[in-house]
């Protein structure tokens, strides 16, 4: 009976152990955490408290976020997973945002979402947590939505948002995005994004993270000292860590950061691959890459760093102290680190206040340790300019220590920077005794006069000098890698970089995954070089044929198509356009004649590029094209556009052709300021005759001109009187039409006058000005400009010329011509001063046309408004198609335009108007610019129409299309009977795109049917040639 007893109360006892045993486990399933209403738990906090309490995983655990979420506190993790999963992941594919605001550091372990632990308060809460996976991603989604982050205006700096402490691992964090913007912008030690920790005390020993995977994250973290994802020590002391953590993995992430991108201090083993990193250090302190400092210690083992695109390295900082570097090493004895296929660029200097030297570097391995592997092999590194402001700098792409375990090899090193020294390699320590590093089939491009190739025991320009000092890189090459563009340094076709490297064991693929050869690999990341890559489609669009005078310009259009590019509002991006002329009727991929064109507008799918061409073009006949290209490439990779009237394509030069461009014998108005040409040769046409036979003669110099750059300049001499002429292109002047010929001028010394007369005729020499003088004055001394008016009126159709003739005495120095502007003499001019401060409407009464300050000028202006009863000349912009007979030129006499003003012009005396709401007003610069269409007028009062929101004054025009043809102006038509028939006569003032005139007949009589149609009223029985435009 006893022993029954026993027996019961033995089984209820052990019923009683396994009931609580089962109830301390947390049971396997799929929880809730966010505050929408219905959740399981309310916030992280609770439901990492849950864990915790629970102690272990009696299965699969899965917590859903379902919100955003504040924690105030920050939250420990540490539960015995007992070999189950633990994951945190959105609900849905919707962002969810964690923020974290604790003000106060832990007084345990550092961090806002700290896993291996159960307690903040101290370290005697580590618990081993294994098996966590937090995932950004939603179930079926693939978007980052998690987000992680601490607040900028509560966080401690030390809380991290994520932390992982002791001996806690297989540890992945993927698809997130954790920004680390603490309240403080500075603290030590170093802080990070994500961040690992291993803890020493007498009572544990060591416990070390192991196997955690970050994946696919974008990190960022921009506080000083802060880093995206980093390895640190916490706990006793550091001196007795005994081991470090290991196979940990960094991949896939986009990494941004102020101090570093990954900061390992005591780390074993770790693969840093395909990440892109940014650093951006804003505050006075140093910003690197990846820092590897003292990361072997009691550890083996390999870490491998690669593939990696290394985008952006600045710092604002002002001292020595602070370096900058893309990978730094120091001090990992015992551990082999190996540096492969990274792409580097995007170089920036510090703001240099210090009288000592800031480093800035692409790989250095610092330190003297001796018993270490580093393999540095197929990097790209491109030295982008860093530009001239002051502060003295070491810009060097590979600084090595000099050891037999170091080898430097098939990497690419171009330098770019021009304004100081910058070196492609660099010996740290090249008199380390019995020590040969392995430096060779390099590639350097010494792309500037600054560029150097190494620094050892002084510094060397060359290869050659470099490979006699060190006895390095004997097969290494010093040549342009030809990257495909500064944004891909992937080689081009033909790039010397390509199967010239030497094969290095285990090395098997790139940058991008491709097999290396396994005799002649590539040198640099890449080991194929860049294909070709063209636009799908781009034509010449218009015009097709364009006709103007020497000096004039004509707008030259060209679309493109490309898909996911140019679609959509606004430039795509990565295209380039060109215009090109030639004097022949080629194919364009043989001219040499090519200006930038620059994007002008969208046109559907399409983006439309624009540039004149013409000036500065002589008489004669060029044809034109366009050339379109995709930044990735620039080798072989231009499209050439044709035109077709049913929208053009790539050239072919049958179906698909050039465009025709006729520049004609001058027809005012006509403007040259002598400015365009760097060359400085005469523009085209105009002629210097040396008279006196002296050398000294007129020429086109930058000095003192009214316009910048140019001016003619008359070089005096110090024995003989000036007799030196220049001469203006051949002019085409109609009979009887007065024409007026304006110019500045002025000396160079008021004691020394100069003399100046202008004359007109039919050669284009001193014999041939054989007109009475249209100017003269024999006592110039102004040494500021002057304007001259001077007139003139053919008697007879014709070429003339205009001459500018000085006869100055002696060792009198220079005299200057600049702006001269040859134009019909305008039918009405008046003069106007409109005092500083007026908004008042200033009415030039001989032009009817108004001005009116709506933004007041702040000083006065003297203004010279004429209107001219003249075809303007040049081209209809857009859709325009005509031009009216009539324009009018504002001249600035003095002051400076500083204010926005409205211009009003009465249009009662322009013919072919039928819809003055239509018309358009047309601005340009000077006769030798384009127009440009300012749009319909903004209010009309009859034949009075207002247009505003101008800031300078020039030359305006009215354009029309269809609705306003602007057409033939007839003055007189007669008609005579004959004894062979009828005789016509007509006279036309102006002409508008007019092809010519049609003669019909009517075969009416008084009999004739009223109703009969005018088709079969008239009968076409003649034609007769138009001007076009005249």
């Amino acid at each position: 009976m006893k022993n029954s007893i026993y027996n019961k109360l033995f089984a209820l006892i052990c019923i009683l152990f396994l009931t609580n045993s089962m109830f301390a486990q947390f049971a396997g399933g799929t929880y809730t955490i966010g505050t929408t209403g219905g959740e399981d738990y309310s916030s992280l906090l609770l439901a990492c408290e849950a864990l915790n309490t629970a102690g272990s995983l009696a299965g699969d655990v899965v917590f859903e976020i379902t919100s955003d979420l504040t924690e105030q506190s920050s939250v420990p993790l540490g539960v015995n997973t007992n070999g189950y999963t633990l994951t945190f992941r959105p609900s849905s594919d919707a962002d969810r945002m964690i923020t974290f605001t604790q003000s106060a550091q832990n007084n345990g372990p550092s961090g806002s979402f700290v896993i291996g632990t159960t307690t903040l308060d101290n370290f005697a809460g580590l618990t081993q947590t294994d098996n966590v996976i937090i995932d950004g991603y939603a179930t079926g989604g693939n978007t980052r939505r998690l987000h992680f982050t601490t607040s900028s205006d509560d966080s401690h700096i030390n809380n991290s948002p994520i932390t992982i402490i002791g001996n806690s691992n297989y540890i992945t964090i993927k698809n997130c995005i954790v920004t680390h913007s603490p309240q403080l912008t500075s603290g030590f030690p170093v802080n990070f994004a994500i961040g690992l920790y291993t803890y020493y005390s007498v009572g544990t020993g060591t416990l070390t993270p192991d196997d955690i995977t970050i994946d696919n994250c974008n990190l960022t973290a921009l506080s000083s000292y802060s880093a995206a994802f980093g390895t640190y020590w916490a706990g006793e002391e550091e001196s007795p860590i005994s081991n470090l953590p290991a196979n940990c993995v960094v991949k896939n992430n986009t990494i941004t950061a102020g101090y570093a991108g990954v900061y390992l201090v005591y780390c074993g083993a770790i693969d840093i691959h395909n990440n892109v990193f940014s650093i951006d250090q804003t505050l006075n302190n140093a910003s690197n890459g990846i820092y590897v400092y003292n990361a072997s210690k009691n550890s083996s083992g390999t870490t491998n760093i690669y593939n990696n695109n290394f985008s952006q390295l600045s710092s604002t900082a002002t001292s020595d102290l602070y370096p900058s570097y893309y990978i730094r090493l120091i001090s990992h004895n015992g551990i082999s680190i190996n540096i492969y296929n990274n792409i580097m660029s995007g170089f920036s200097k510090p703001i240099s206040q210090s009288s000592n030297t800031i480093k800035i570097y692409g790989i250095v391995t610092d330190a003297a340790d001796i018993n270490r592997s580093v393999s540095i092999l197929y990097n790209t590194i491109l030295m982008n300019d860093l530009g001239s402001t002051g502060g003295t700098f070491d810009y060097v792409g590979i600084s090595f220590n000099g050891n037999t375990e170091e080898r430097i090899l098939n990497n690419i090193i171009s330098i770019q920077e021009s304004d100081f020294s910058a070196f492609a390699m660099e010996q740290r320590n090249p008199n380390l005794s019995e020590e040969t590093p392995i430096c060779n089939y390099n590639l350097v491009y010494l792309g500037t006069s600054t560029a150097k190739w190494g620094l050892s025991n002084g510094e060397f320009s060359s290869m050659e000098d470099w490979q006699n000092e060190t006895s390095l890189d004997d097969n290494s090459i010093s040549a342009d890698p030809l990257f495909a563009s500064e944004t891909n340094l992937k080689p081009s076709i033909g790039s010397p970089a390509l199967s010239a490297g030497t094969p290095v064991s285990g090395y098997t693929t790139d940058f991008e995954g491709e097999s290396r050869s396994e005799t002649n690999p590539s040198i640099g990341a890449f080991e194929n070089g860049q294909l070709p890559v063209a636009v799908d489609w781009c034509n010449l669009h218009l015009p097709s044929t364009a006709s103007i005078n020497v000096s004039g310009s004509v707008a030259i259009y060209a679309q493109v198509y490309e898909p996911g590019v140019t679609p959509g509002a606004g430039q795509g991006a990565g295209i380039e356009c060109w215009i090109g002329w030639n004097d022949a009727d080629t194919d364009p991929s043989t001219w040499t004649n090519w200006i930038s064109a620059d994007y002008n507008a969208d046109d559907g799918d399409n983006d439309e590029y624009m540039a004149e061409i013409g000036d500065g073009l002589s008489e004669g006949t060029y044809y034109y094209a366009s050339r379109f290209r995709r930044t990735e490439s620039t080798v072989g990779t231009y499209q050439y556009g044709g035109y077709n009237s049913g929208g053009g394509n790539f050239w072919d030069g049958a179906t698909y052709v050039s465009g025709i461009l006729n520049i004609d014998e001058t027809i005012p108005p006509y403007f040259q300021n002598f400015d365009g040409d760097v060359s400085l040769q005469l523009p085209p046409s105009w002629l210097v005759e040396d008279t006196n036979g002296d050398t000294k003669k007129w020429s086109r110099l930058n000095f003192n001109a009214r316009s910048n750059p140019s001016a003619m300049t008359y070089l005096y001499s110090s024995t003989n009187s000036g007799d030196d002429w220049f001469f203006s292109p051949a002019l085409n002047l109609t009979a009887n039409t007065t024409y007026e010929v304006t110019f500045w001028y002025r000396t160079y010394a008021y004691n020394e006058p100069q003399k100046l007369e202008v004359k007109w005729g039919t050669s284009q020499n001193s014999l041939g000005m054989t007109s009475s003088p249209i100017f003269n004055n024999d006592d110039i001394r102004n040494t500021y400009y002057v304007k001259a008016n001077a007139e003139f009126t053919p008697g007879s159709s014709g070429s003339y010329y205009i001459g500018w003739h000085c006869y100055g005495e002696a060792n009198h120095r220079y005299l200057f011509i600049d702006d001269v502007s040859i134009a019909v003499k305008p039918i009405s001019t008046d003069n106007k001063i409109i005092l500083a401060g007026d908004t008042n409407p200033i009415t030039f009464d001989e032009t009817g046309t108004t001005l009116q300050f709506t933004l007041a000028n702040t000083s006065d202006l003297d203004l010279t408004l004429d209107k001219i009863n003249s075809d303007p000349g040049g081209i209809p912009p857009g859709t325009l198609t005509n031009i009216s007979k009539q324009y009018w030129r504002v001249t600035v006499e003095s002051g400076t335009v500083d204010g926005t003003y409205s211009i009003t012009l009465d249009i009662s005396d322009v013919s072919g108007i039928s819809n003055p709401a239509a018309l358009h007003l047309l601005k340009r610069d000077d006769a030798s610019k384009i127009w440009t269409d300012y749009g319909v007028a903004t209010s009309i009062n009859g034949t009075l129409l207002t247009w505003t929101g101008f800031t300078s004054f020039s030359e305006f025009a009215l354009g029309g299309d269809a609705e306003n043809p602007l057409p033939v102006e007839l003055t007189s038509f007669e008609g005579y009977n004959t004894d062979e028939g009828v005789l016509l006569n007509w006279q036309t003032a102006t002409e508008v795109n007019n092809y010519g005139f049609e003669i019909l007949r009517s075969a009416q009589n008084d009999s004739h049917s009223e109703e009969q149609s005018d088709e079969e009223s008239w009968e076409k029985i003649g034609f007769v040639q138009g001007h076009g435009n005249s």
